[in-house]
């Protein structure tokens, strides 16, 4: 019940405040005793200011409503990188960093070349079949069509 309320407060704030005009709603999880977490992301990318502002946001309307009581936690943030990629629209902004891709039973990582509109392209390093010994790779550029994804997770790379 509470995590459809805030739910109903986080898209209205999406759909009438000019400064969440880009951001969209990944999920919102209630966890007893009255923790509430709300994860969300923005084509532009998501910092810390603007979690601050949606958090103050989120908190005056339950507190205005009552809905959530006087006593309980409330996070915002992205939904960051150990979360799988769910909306299309989460794509483009992650080309030209690496991705690991379940297509069915396959797994497949490479870097993210470009989104179309039914899928993407990976350039996937594979070995070479023309090596009989098969100590040379190759970069493939795989289409993965967006319908046969089950999961897609960005990749961070430390140096």
């Amino acid at each position: 019940m509470i995590d459809q309320h805030v739910e109903e407060i986080v898209r209205q704030l999406f759909s009438t405040e000019e400064q969440f005009s880009d951001c969209f709603l990944l999920e919102v999880i209630w966890k007893k005793p009255k923790k509430i977490q709300v994860f969300f992301d923005a084509d532009g990318g998501v910092d810390f200011d603007k979690c601050q502002k949606l958090s103050r946001k989120i908190e005056a309307e339950l507190d205005a409503s009552g809905t959530a009581g006087e006593d309980y936690t409330l996070e915002v943030s992205s939904g960051g990188v150990d979360r799988p990629l769910q909306f299309l629209r989460q794509y483009p902004k992650h080309i030209g960093r690496n991705l690991a891709v379940t297509v069915g039973d396959e797994q497949l990582a490479g870097e993210l070349i470009a989104v179309e509109e039914d899928g993407i392209i990976l350039a996937v390093k594979e070995k070479d079949a023309a090596d009989p010994k098969k100590k040379k790779t190759i970069i493939n550029h795989r289409t993965v069509p967006f319908a046969s994804i089950r999961k897609a997770l960005v990749q961070i790379a430390f140096k």
